[in-house]
C-alpha cells in the first residue's frame, strides 16, 4: 500500500504498477500484474480503478530464461566455446565461438555465426578430424541426443574428458561439459561447453607420479629395513656361534694347559673361530660401506659353487 502511493504520488499519470501471486478457487496459484490508476472525478470524487492481467506462462518463461543465462554466464569463466543445442530438431546456436576448429567446420558447411547448424553434422565431422582415434567413440556416443538424454534423466549436467590429435602429434586433452537448461514445446535445451585442460590433467598426472614414487620408495625402504633387520638377527646369531666356541675352547686350554697336545689343537679351535668371526665383522663393515654410498655394487655372473 505504501508503495502504491508513493507511485501515484510520483507519476505524472497517478499510475502503479505491483507484481504478485492470487490464488483461485480451484487452489491453483497464479502470477498477476496489477495496474493502477488514481483519478478524481467531478461527479464521483475520488476513483481507483485496477487492470489485472494473467502473467503466470510469461513470469516462469522469464524465470526460466533468467535461470539459463546464468548457467551460461557461469560456463562464459571457464569455457571457451559455448553451443545452445535443441536435442530434438538438431538446431545448434553458437553462444561463444573462440574455437578454430570448430569455426573452421561452421566455415566449410556454409553457416554463418550468430544463426543455428546442425550440431549434429558439425559433432560428427570434429569427431572424424580431430579427436584421437581411441576416443572417437566416446565422443561419438556423448553428443547423440538419445545419450544425452538418458544422463540427463538422473543429474542436471555432466562432464566428459577425450583427447585430441594436433598437428604436431601432441595430445591435447578436452573437456566437454553438458547442462540441461529446460524444455519446451520447440524440444529439449541443453548448453554445451568446451575447454582445453591439458594443463590441468598433466598436473594431476604429475602429482599421481610423484605420489607413486613416493610410495614406491617408502617400499623399497621399509623392504630394505626388513632385509638389514633380518640380516642382523642373522649376523648376530652366526657371531655367537664362533664367540661360543673362542670362549669354551679357551677355556679348556685353560684347564689343559698342561697338555701339549690338547692345548694345540683347542688353540687352533680358536683360532679358526677367530677367523670366522672376523670375516663376519668384515661383511658387517662392507654392509655399512653400501648404506653410506662407498661401494658400488656391480651384477656379474658368478659361479655359486667357487663363492658358496
Amino acid at each position: 500500500e505504501t508503495s502504491i502511493k508513493k507511485q501515484v504520488q510520483t507519476h505524472e499519470k497517478n499510475l502503479d504498477y505491483v507484481e504478485y501471486r492470487i490464488v483461485r478457487k480451484d487452489g491453483s496459484v497464479r502470477w498477476v500484474d496489477d495496474y493502477g490508476r488514481f483519478v478524481h472525478t467531478k461527479d464521483f470524487g475520488n476513483v481507483y480503478y485496477v487492470f489485472i492481467r494473467d502473467i503466470t506462462e510469461n513470469h516462469f518463461n522469464m524465470e526460466e530464461n533468467r535461470r539459463r543465462m546464468e548457467v551460461i554466464a557461469g560456463l562464459s569463466i571457464d569455457y571457451t566455446t559455448i553451443y545452445l543445442l535443441n536435442l530434438d530438431t538438431g538446431s545448434m546456436y553458437p553462444y561463444r565461438q573462440e574455437s578454430e576448429r570448430f569455426r573452421n567446420i561452421e566455415k566449410e558447411i556454409e553457416g554463418k555465426t550468430g544463426e543455428e547448424f546442425n550440431w549434429k553434422e558439425i559433432f560428427k565431422i570434429y569427431a572424424q578430424r580431430y579427436v584421437l582415434p581411441e576416443d572417437k567413440m566416446l565422443y561419438m556416443q556423448e553428443t547423440m541426443a538419445p545419450r544425452i538424454k538418458k544422463r540427463l534423466e538422473k543429474e542436471n549436467s555432466y562432464v566428459v574428458t577425450y583427447r585430441c590429435l594436433n598437428g604436431d602429434k601432441k595430445i591435447t586433452y578436452m573437456e566437454m561439459f553438458i547442462a540441461h537448461i529446460g524444455s519446451e514445446e520447440s524440444g529439449l535445451h541443453v548448453v554445451m561447453g568446451y575447454r582445453n585442460v591439458t594443463e590441468q590433467i598433466l598436473n594431476v598426472q604429475k602429482e599421481l607420479a610423484n605420489k607413486l614414487n613416493m610410495e614406491m620408495e617408502l617400499e623399497r625402504e621399509k623392504k630394505a629395513n626388513e632385509i638389514k633387520s633380518s640380516f642382523l638377527f642373522n649376523i648376530s646369531h652366526d657371531i655367537r656361534t664362533p664367540m661360543n666356541a673362542i670362549m669354551g675352547f679357551t677355556d679348556l686350554a685353560i684347564r689343559h694347559i698342561e697338555e701339549p697336545e690338547h692345548l694345540k689343537e683347542y688353540l687352533n679351535r680358536v683360532k679358526e673361530s677367530n677367523q670366522h668371526m672376523l670375516a663376519l665383522i668384515d661383511d658387517l663393515l662392507e654392509m655399512s660401506r653400501i648404506d653410506y654410498g662407498r661401494i658400488e655394487i656391480k651384477p656379474e655372473p658368478c659361479s655359486l659353487m667357487e663363492n658358496v
